[in-house]
């Protein structure tokens, strides 16, 4: 072989190690990446399951229940009464309350007439969570008149009736993983044809 020839093959063979040596760091860096980016998926996905794993609260509806209305809808202006209506500069208005936005959950619900109201509003309230703080419990005429809790507050006209039978409830549920705590409502009347009815309320962050 010729001098040329040796140094052509020589000129060759270190074009070809150069091109490997630079294939071989392209492959290491792209595994690299690679690599990051699994672990950073692997991450988001772990977040995301963290932050929707906690459970927003619900309520069982009673076995034998009928459910005349079923609501889930963003409000901007949700009031949580914590006391009676009251009426001022010729407005209705509850004399305490907190003012909320959030996801509303609504449930409208009839009971068979055989049954007790303060059975029925036992039952909801039994699900509360032991944690949650009770804001406002009433019954009877301390609730005031159930006309204002049907028209003024739930726009419900199933819930206009005795004001001697009805019972309402306000809960907070604090929640650390979401941005805001959890409201719920439960309310239970009786109307002058015996029909029982609750109205069950939650709203969420």
């Amino acid at each position: 072989m010729t001098f040329v020839g040796i140094m052509a093959s020589l000129t060759i063979l270190s074009f070809i190690s150069f091109l490997c040596i630079n294939i071989h760091n392209l492959l290491r860096n792209s595994l690299i990446w690679l690599i990051r980016l699994g672990w950073l998926l692997v991450g988001t996905v772990f977040y995301a399951g963290s932050l929707y794993a906690e459970p927003v609260f619900n309520f069982t509806i009673h076995p034998q229940a009928s459910v005349l209305y079923h609501e889930i809808a963003e409000v901007n202006d949700y009031i949580v009464a914590l006391d009676k209506y009251k009426k001022n500069d010729n407005r209705w208005r509850p004399e305490k309350f907190l003012q909320q936005q959030g996801q509303l959950t609504r449930y409208t619900i009839e009971l068979p007439k055989h049954y007790v109201e303060e059975d029925v509003f036992s039952y909801y309230q039994q699900q509360i969570p032991t944690y949650a703080e009770a804001l406002f419990i009433c019954d009877k005429r301390q609730c005031g008149e159930s006309n204002n809790w049907a028209n003024d507050h739930f726009n419900v006209k199933q819930l206009y009736g005795i004001d001697n039978t009805q019972s309402y409830a306000a809960y907070r549920l604090a929640q650390e993983q979401l941005d805001g705590d959890i409201y719920i409502t439960i309310y239970t009347v009786r109307r002058g044809n015996r029909r029982l009815y609750t109205q069950l309320e939650v709203l969420s962050p």
